[in-house]
């Protein structure tokens, strides 16, 4: 967590600041099994970012990329298929947590 600086801050930013300001579309994926990045710290960043989409995976750990390449690769198509963000729709106060 503390890539650019240990002080919560990136470039002089604060962390908060930065994740607010964000306005593209973001798709955060936890996975309920990782024990290197956990869920809940996934879900604190698309807390932090307005409009983000949260989906949690179970079942899968670290590497839940792999060993749930199917739904993972299907949520990251849909997202991309979703092409309301493309038209300018506003994504801020959007927020969807799906456990699948």
């Amino acid at each position: 967590m503390c890539a650019d600086s240990c002080d919560g801050s990136v470039r002089g930013i604060g962390r908060a600041a930065a994740y607010n300001a964000i306005t593209r579309p973001l798709l955060v994926i936890g996975f309920t099994d990782d024990r290197m990045i956990r869920a809940y710290l996934c879900r604190e960043v698309a807390d932090a970012v307005p409009g983000a989409q949260y989906v949690e995976i179970p079942d899968a750990g670290y590497f839940g990329d792999l060993e749930q390449q199917e739904k993972v690769n299907q949520l990251i198509l849909d997202f991309l298929a979703d092409r309301s963000w493309h038209a300018g729709v506003s994504h801020r106060g959007r927020r969807t947590v799906v456990n699948t």
